[in-house]
């Protein structure tokens, strides 16, 4: 019967017998050869049997069970299995029976399988604890989850839940104390007078503070033009040169929930809230960019990209009745021809000889298709409907997106007045092309010699430039304007382009520590992450677990099985000798 002590840690995650032991545990309760050899030490099959047990209990329990009524049947089984023992139920009754000899195993092992009680490995679990919360901060629940699969690791005992929640509380009052502290040290008094003014709130009324987090709905120019206004109000408020890239973000966003509540308006510790509200407009400049951004990202995909080729696909589809009986003609009609063209050969001798063909034959050929004047007719037909053969598959879509020109002239002018983008090398070209825009956009026309024809990709090359290719000539420079607008989407899109101050469409290489950073904080950083310092190491331990899921998985498969993969369609025949032997 599970006690409510157990019924609570078991809630909370510690590793319990009640739901069964899960597949991927199994591997770790099997006795290795040292540890046969320490057991077949012990007199009598129920001896060997119960500290056989008792060594693999504490690897997935994290304690040890000296209660041996409460081992599940097939973990005793699984063991005894390994001794060659027949029915090792009963053994296993027997040792039970022996109390004093069970703790005194209990000991025993400990001490040799170098498990640490609780009290002894306490110090090094808050150091880790520590690392965590500064590295890589987490909430109570995956915090306790963290040091329980920590604590198995380093084979220290698991305490009592409340000692455990205890722990989470100090180290993570502790923690936020201390991003508090470094907050606060951040504002100035003339920007603590703008948080006071921000937190204020009349009665049943939002603070200003939490009136800013209105989002913009709408994806229309009118609307990105509004959530960027939002934007540049909230980073007129006079904290954007506050840096607070060295705080992690999940406190910042903690705080800036708390901020948002009237609870913080309760708290009397000024700091506390003076540093809760600066992360909460911190946070609030990136998300009001994000929002922007956002809107350009659906505008563009929206009104250039999707509804310029659902209307090409549905002008295809009215168009069809009209081309489908050319092509089918201009179809039968070469095909015939190449059958009469080609090489004739022997049944008999094998001997392949060139057909005897002329033009009238040729002709006559054609005629009992159409006439030469239907034939022609058809083929202009398809080549008015089907793209040229240098194009591609976007060039109709592109085509109709041409008619939302009008757009785009409202859309390039706010996009590059706010000078919001930066750009990796990759990128640095779209960019540049799109912060030159409105000067071509407003010239009457341009020749190729204006424009960087680097960008014009595909189809874009024919829609800007015509057919007259590189050759010096006139430029579409709507279609130019497009052109350029989508390069620009699709290196946005890969974070080429990024928007400075930005979360989700930020530079990802900003993200990545400094070598004098990595170098000097290396071991700690690894440390916080639970990470080896060796990479090899990492590597081999992620080698051995893929190895022993891959062999619980092919157990399952019978022999001669076929392993199909369903996306391809192709498939290989299982191995007749199982992974888990080889």
């Amino acid at each position: 019967m599970e006690s409510t002590e157990e019924e609570h840690e078991r809630q909370a995650g510690y590793p319990t017998f009640v739901d069964g032991i899960p597949e991927s545990d199994w591997p770790r309760l099997h006795l290795s050869e040292g540890d046969l050899q320490r057991v077949r030490k012990k007199r009598g099959t129920h001896t060997q049997l119960g500290y056989a047990v008792q060594i693999v209990v504490p690897r997935f329990l994290g304690r040890f069970q000296t209660d041996m009524s409460r081992i599940p049947k097939d973990l005793v089984e699984h063991v005894g299995g390994q001794l060659g023992m027949a029915d090792p139920s009963v053994a296993i009754q027997r040792y039970g029976e022996h109390g004093d000899t069970v703790r005194a195993h209990a000991r025993e092992i400990e001490r040799e399988d170098g498990w640490t009680s609780f009290a002894e490995g306490r110090h090094r679990l808050e150091e880790q604890i520590e690392h965590w919360l500064e590295n890589a901060p987490v909430g109570p629940k995956a915090l306790r989850a963290k040091m329980l699969g920590w604590l198995l690791e380093q084979r220290i005992m698991l305490p009592a839940l409340s000692t455990l929640d205890a722990l989470v509380g100090k180290h993570r009052n502790s923690a936020e104390e201390h991003v508090i502290a470094k907050l606060y040290r951040r504002v100035t008094p003339a920007q603590i007078r703008v948080i006071d003014q921000l937190m204020e709130a009349l009665e049943g009324r939002p603070s200003p503070l939490s009136s800013l987090r209105g989002r913009i709905d709408g994806d229309t120019v009118p609307s990105l033009e509004r959530a960027l206004k939002r934007a540049e109000d909230i980073a007129s408020l006079g904290f954007a040169d506050v840096d607070v890239s060295d705080i992690p973000e999940r406190w910042l966003a903690a705080l800036a929930d708390r901020a948002m509540t009237a609870r913080v308006l309760r708290v009397r510790e000024h700091s506390t809230k003076h540093a809760a509200a600066l992360a909460a407009i911190k946070r609030l400049e990136k998300s009001a960019l994000d929002d922007a951004i956002d809107i350009l990202d659906r505008l563009i995909t929206g009104r250039f990209i999707n509804k310029p080729k659902r209307w090409a696909e549905k002008e295809l589809l009215r168009a069809f009745p009209e081309f489908a009986a050319s092509g089918a003609l201009v179809a039968d009609a070469i095909l015939a021809v190449l059958k009469s063209v080609a090489e004739q050969v022997d049944t008999e001798t094998g001997e392949i000889s060139d057909p005897h063909t002329d033009t009238a034959s040729t002709r006559a050929l054609l005629e009992t298709y159409a006439d030469r004047q239907a034939l022609a007719e058809a083929a202009k037909r398809l080549l008015t409907y089907v793209p040229a053969r240098d194009s591609d598959v976007d060039e109709a879509r592109r085509t109709k997106a041409l008619e939302q020109y009008p757009v785009l002239r409202k859309l390039v002018p706010l996009l590059v007045s706010r000078r919001l983008f930066g750009a990796n090398p990759s990128g640095r070209r779209a960019l540049t092309a799109l912060y030159d825009l409105p000067r071509l956009m407003e010239a009457d026309h341009a020749r190729d010699g204006d424009i960087d024809t680097e960008l014009l990709k595909g189809s874009w090359q024919r829609l800007v430039l015509g057919t007259q290719g590189p050759e010096p000539g006139s430029v579409d420079l709507q279609a130019y304007a497009m052109c350029v607008v989508e390069t620009f989407h699709q290196r946005l899109c890969a974070r080429d382009v990024y928007v400075e101050g930005s979360s989700r469409w930020a530079n990802p290489k900003a993200a990545l520590l400094p070598r004098e950073t990595w170098a000097r904080e290396r071991l700690s950083l690894l440390a916080g992450l639970g990470l080896p310092e060796d990479a090899d190491t990492y590597l081999a331990r992620a080698r051995e677990e893929l190895h022993a899921v891959f062999g619980r998985v092919d157990s399952r498969v019978p022999d001669g099985a076929q392993v199909v993969q369903p996306m391809v369609g192709w498939c290989w025949p299982r191995s007749p000798r199982p992974a888990r032997q080889s």
